[in-house]
């Protein structure tokens, strides 16, 4: 190669022109990049034949490797000389300018150089990484070893103090026990030494007493045994010398004195100076019942009670005292802490409300003017003056009328206003008592019994302004029919209801409330004939009921029983009442005694389908209190088979029972010590042994009757009196053999005896009647002859005294009630 002859820098720039004209460059590029790849035989020719053909091609279109076939053509680019460095090789090798190098190959420099420094710093890094996790692994390794190594150290540690405390501990435990145990010993057999040393020595005196009294010399010995007992007293007084009440802390001793009624509070305080301090304390007069003394009470006893404890005084109640006047109520004005007051059945007047209102209104809560005077002034001052009322029953006041109402939903009475008492409030229309659904909205409880005024219109107002009401009474209301009765299933809240005496509620009424009031605890049905078992069974899915009184809904059967008491309130009903449901069997008291675990008071009267069996399953009922089966034909085997659940049992009807013999009384009574109330009326067969026996072995009873039990005498109330000194209520009607002697022994033996009927007790004399009148505060009596309609028309000592209240009480307080809110539990009605 020759050569190249130094050029000036103008005629490089010719050149360069030139070349870049023609497209040699790329063309050159492309015969030497096929030249090289090929490599043919003869590369003149290939070299000129490629130049001809690409001589006419335009610029754009000449690529490096268009002359390379497609099997043979590299990934790369193929570096080969360019005309430029062919022709002007020699001074690019001598000259020292780079701006002639390419631009691709900075590119492909750069890149690499790029490239090489990032894996160079990319294992850099990743070294530094790997070794740092490897360390912070290591680091973690030994924490953990050392932390187990502690956790183990600490854990011997704390086993070989625990050991040591355990056998120390487990010492000491073994002989405070076997001290305890032998304290315990020795107290036990104190204890049963004692018991038996006490029964023995009752034991011994009763029957000592029995064999004087059959003997007829107990006046004589009674007389020496008091007299005894008196001197013993008077000893033992002495022997004190000092008064221990008084001695006692303020708190203390009132708290004892609480337990008495006003009158002996009354009598306390004549006893010392202490005592009458301790009496006037304001503990004992927050609470003032004058009830007890009925018509006894006068205007001039009730300044003297309510002058001691005026200002204390929170709750009144005067029901039956109807002798006040207007200086006696006007008095109760200046009590201006009032807020229970019961008026029921007395004089009171719309000015005593008035002034009553003016004075203490504000802090009033309950107010109970039933069967009273009152008109509607009297409830337009309650409205005005006793914006915090809660109560308010103004139930049987004929003097009540629309407009009362009227002033009563338009005055300031709070939203607290929870229970309405109409009942009875013959005057007021049916149009009225929307003035009680659009006032009363927050209404709890809503009673309206015996009266024929309110319709089913007037029922749907109330249940549609009342939406929160819970508990409903609408007994002896015939004007009411399942068109109003099926709204109250609309009341979600509801869970007390009672429809009661009428004839025209059926199925379609309890089947709805069953239906849709989940929440009902108390349902009360008595005496509506068209219920049948098609409504029980809406009931059975129910969770909380706990009161059940279907009393004569003659067409109640085995099935409707079996469905109330096999549901989910099976097992908490604590009242059940079938009194009359004559389509009653053995299978219904099977299930019962089954089911019902938690049955307390249970109503049988007059299932003349029952058997002995029945007995024997009621025995397995173990929480059992009461029990009525009048009229039901036991015999002494069904009392017998009694016996089983006689631990529980206290109170006991057996009711025109007149198979009933004194064996099978013996048989009961010996089993239950514990009993407190026994009504054997009208069991003809029973005797004076079967009396003695129930004096032996019942102590305890407070309640007894024996109306129309033919065959006992004298010698029973001897038995009972001496016996029996907790006793306050007593029937013996019907018995005619009973003379003036049975009274004495009564005035002697029952000291706190407070009712005794003896009606148609012919021997008795008028005298000694009204001499036991001044000791007994309810004594009924007539010398007539028995009518042949006696046993219809008993009024037995079961119907007086009312069965104790389950918990959960419908009455918002239980001081104000009236005769038409009887007892809600009620197991026992008049003999049919």
């Amino acid at each position: 190669m020759l050569p190249v002859p130094e050029i000036s820098e103008e005629e490089k720039e010719d050149v360069y022109r030139y070349i870049r004209t023609h497209n040699l460059t790329e063309a050159l590029e492309a015969v030497l990049s096929g030249l090289v790849v090929t490599r043919p035989p003869n590369s003149i020719e290939y070299i000129e034949g490629n130049l001809a053909d690409l001589k006419n091609l335009p610029y754009n279109q000449i690529k490096w490797d268009m002359l390379i076939p497609e099997e043979l053509r590299p990934k790369q680019r193929i570096a080969v000389p360019n005309v430029w460095d062919m022709v002007f090789a020699n001074n690019q090798r001598n000259s020292t300018d780079d701006k002639d190098v390419p631009p691709e190959l900075y590119d492909r420099a750069c890149k690499h150089y790029n490239q090489r420094i990032l894996r160079l710093t990319f294992s850099a890094v990743k070294s530094f990484i790997e070794i740092t996790r490897r360390l912070e692994e290591e680091e973690k390794r030994k924490m953990l070893l050392a932390r187990n190594y502690n956790h183990a150290r600490m854990c011997t540690a704390t086993f070989r103090n625990w050991k040591t405390w355990t056998k120390d501990r487990v010492g000491r435990t073994k002989d405070a026990t076997e001290r305890m145990r032998e304290v315990f010993s020795n107290y036990v057999q104190q204890v049963i030494f004692d018991s038996w040393y006490s029964s023995a020595v009752d034991a011994k005196k009763t029957r000592e007493y029995f064999q004087r009294l059959e003997s007829g010399d107990k006046a004589q010995q009674q007389g020496g045994t008091n007299r005894d007992e008196d001197v013993a007293g008077v000893e033992d007084l002495h022997a004190e010398g000092e008064d221990r009440v008084s001695r006692l802390p303020v708190e203390v001793a009132a708290h004892i004195f609480t337990s008495l009624s006003l009158q002996d509070m009354a009598q306390c305080a004549l006893v010392c100076r202490s005592w009458k301090v301790i009496i006037q304390s304001s503990p004992l007069w927050n609470k003032v019942d004058l009830s007890p003394f009925g018509p006894s009470l006068s205007d001039k006893k009730l300044i003297n009670v309510l002058t001691i404890g005026r200002p204390f005084v929170v709750h009144l109640n005067l029901q039956g005292c109807n002798c006040l006047s207007s200086d006696g109520f006007g008095f109760i004005a200046q009590c201006r802490n009032l807020q229970d007051v019961n008026f029921s059945f007395t004089n009171v007047t719309d000015e005593a409300i008035e002034d009553i209102g003016f004075s203490s209104g504000s802090q009033m809560l309950y107010l109970n003017i039933a069967n009273s005077k009152i008109s509607d002034k009297a409830l337009r001052s309650i409205s005005s003056f006793m914006p915090h009322l809660q109560y308010l029953n103004v139930g049987y006041c004929p003097l009540v009328t629309d407009k009362g109402l009227y002033h009563l939903s338009k005055g300031r009475l709070s939203t607290q206003f929870r229970h309405l008492d109409l009942s009875a409030t013959l005057n007021i229309s049916a149009a009225a008592y929307k003035y009680v659904g659009s006032s009363f909205v927050n209404l709890r409880s809503f009673y309206c019994n015996n009266n024929r005024n309110i319709d089913n219109q007037a029922l749907q107002l109330v249940v549609k302004g009342c939406r929160k009401l819970r508990s409903v009474s609408l007994r002896m209301c015939p004007a009411l029919s399942d068109e109003s009765l099926v709204q109250l299933s609309t009341l979600s809240f509801l869970t007390w209801l009672r429809l009661e005496e009428n004839s025209r509620v059926s199925d379609k009424t309890l089947s709805a409330i069953g239906d849709r009031c989940s929440s009902i605890r108390h349902l009360y049905v008595t005496d509506c004939a068209r219920i049948t078992e098609i409504s029980m069974r809406s009931f059975a899915l129910h969770r909380s009921l706990v009161v059940i009184n279907l009393a004569d809904c003659i067409r109640i059967s085995d099935t409707a029983v079996r469905a109330l008491v096999e549901g989910a309130s099976g097992p908490i009903v604590r009242e059940l009442n079938l009194t009359n449901c004559i389509r009653v069997t053995d299978a219904s008291i099977l299930r019962i005694s089954q089911r019902c675990t938690s049955l307390r008071y249970l109503s049988l009267c007059h299932l003349e389908l029952l058997t002995e069996a029945s007995m024997d399953f009621i025995s397995h009922i173990k929480t059992l209190h009461s029990l009525d089966v009048t009229g039901c034909n036991v015999q002494d085997g069904g009392l017998h088979n009694l016996s089983g659940c006689s631990h529980r049992l206290s109170q006991l009807v057996l009711v025109a029972n007149t198979q009933l013999s004194d064996l099978g009384v013996q048989k009961l009574v010996s089993s239950v010590p514990n009993i407190e109330s026994i009504n054997l009326s009208f069991c003809v067969s029973l005797s004076d042994g079967a009396f003695k026996n129930i004096a032996y072995s019942c102590r305890r009873l407070t309640v007894l009757g024996l109306a129309g039990c033919t065959l006992v005498g004298d010698m029973t109330l001897q038995y009972i009196s001496g016996a029996c000194p907790f006793l306050t209520q007593l029937d013996v009607s019907g018995i005619v053999d009973l003379t003036d002697k049975s009274l004495k022994f009564i005035r002697k033996g029952c000291k706190r005896l407070r009712v005794l009927i003896m009606l148609y007790c012919r021997n008795m004399t008028k005298g000694t009647v009204s001499k036991l009148k001044q000791w007994i505060e309810v004594v009924e009596w007539s010398s007539n002859i028995p009518p042949p309609s006696f046993k219809l028309h008993l009024n037995s000592v079961a119907n007086l005294v009312p069965i104790p209240q389950l918990p959960s009480q419908p009455h918002p307080h239980p001081n104000n009630t009236s005769h038409n809110n009887p007892p809600q539990l009620t197991m026992t009605k008049p003999v049919k």
